[in-house]
């Protein structure tokens, strides 16, 4: 969950690659299969991002 002012941008893998999926401010994003390995990219130099992660239960 993207608990920021701001958006965030999300990649696939551990680089700046391909298409951006934007996290907008307090949205949720499920993780679908080939998102094991993610970038976060912060849309702003004013803001910070602050991201909440959550496992899943087993």
């Amino acid at each position: 969950m993207n608990l920021s002012e701001n958006d965030a941008f999300v990649y696939k893998g551990k680089q700046v690659n391909g298409k951006a999926t934007v996290l907008k401010m307090n949205e949720k994003m499920g993780m679908i299969k080939g998102y094991s390995s993610i970038t976060v990219v912060n849309s702003s130099t004013l803001f910070t991002i602050n991201l909440t992660i959550l496992s899943p239960e087993a």
